[in-house]
């Protein structure tokens, strides 16, 4: 499925200068829907996909920084993909970003379909971001010239879907001298139920995590591990050691420095294999340069792929 298949030159849109976010959108599926589009999604109108991809617009944010957007919504009644883009000539500030709008790719996929949508994103976004192939689409004066620029990638559109294509940015982080009693403190405030360790020198530099599995484990002897059930054991309070040693402990006394690093390119059925079937809590996506770059965890998951 090579991506051209699904873009046509007419849903090429260069130097647009919509008035709103509103009008940014009804161009796009006019240039999506066209009359042999409809005529393969028998009982399709533009109304319906337009109102689908505001609908996906207000459950989150389809903005992916710098400038970029990606709006989409998966359509009950759509046949076949269908796939938009377009450049601004003035950024088009929309409310709740924290970037305007400049370049906009839009694509509604069938509701049986979803990893379509997320695969054809992430051709797009790897060729955006691949040497000035972003500077270069934003100044190409004919739709054409993108044409011929997108045909000359060959971009496969499906390629499977991998880490850094999902992965959500850093977060939270701490150093491994914390003391413990804020590291309690700040995973019970941030709802987590890891937290990465960072190089208090260099906050990209990942040196291990806590989980509130091993902070658990912190006060019970390890022969326990061998019980099937503890129900028999009249007295025992599993934190008691726990808070015998607190105030002397930091991050690093209770750290895991075997924390799961992968690489951007681990695919999606490796991440839901260390997930699900490895049990591993967080994922950590590590470039070439040992840079912690992003994150992946159950929540990731369905939120970019099962919910997408």
């Amino acid at each position: 499925m090579n991506l051209t298949r699904h873009l046509k030159s007419d849903g090429i849109l260069l130097g647009i200068n919509p008035q709103n976010q509103q009008q940014l959108y009804e161009t796009m599926v006019r240039a999506i829907a066209t009359s042999e589009f409809l005529l393969k999604n028998p009982g399709l109108t533009r109304e319906d996909l337009l109102q689908a991809v505001f609908d996906r617009e207000k459950e989150r944010s389809t903005a992916m920084g710098k400038g970029i957007g990606m709006p989409h919504a998966r359509v009950a009644s759509l046949a076949i993909p269908g796939v938009a883009i377009a450049t601004l000539a003035t950024p088009l500030e929309v409310p709740g970003e924290a970037e305007p709008l400049k370049l906009v790719c839009m694509v509604v996929t069938p509701e049986s379909r979803p990893t379509i949508s997320l695969k054809i994103m992430a051709t797009l976004l790897r060729f955006l971001n691949r040497g000035s192939n972003y500077d270069d689409f934003m100044n190409l004066a004919s739709p054409s010239k993108a044409w011929k620029l997108l045909e000359a990638e060959d971009l496969p559109g499906d390629d499977p879907v991998l880490a850094l294509d999902i992965m959500r940015a850093p977060g939270i982080r701490t150093s491994p001298d914390t003391p413990l009693k804020d590291v309690t403190r700040l995973m019970y405030e941030q709802h987590l139920d890891v937290l990465p360790v960072v190089n208090p020198e260099n906050s990209d530099k990942l040196v291990g995590e806590i989980s509130t599995d091993a902070l658990f484990r912190f006060g019970i002897p390890d022969f326990f591990a061998k019980l099937q059930s503890v129900s028999f054991i009249a007295e025992f309070d599993p934190f008691e050691r726990y808070f015998e040693v607190e105030s002397g402990s930091c991050a690093k006394d209770v750290m895991n420095p075997a924390c799961a690093r992968i690489a951007p390119e681990h695919t999606l059925l490796e991440v839901v294999f260390d997930l699900a079937v490895k049990g591993l809590p967080q994922l950590y996506i590590i470039d070439r340069n040992n840079r912690w770059i992003g994150t992946i965890d159950r929540s990731t998951v369905l939120d970019n792929v099962l919910n997408f």
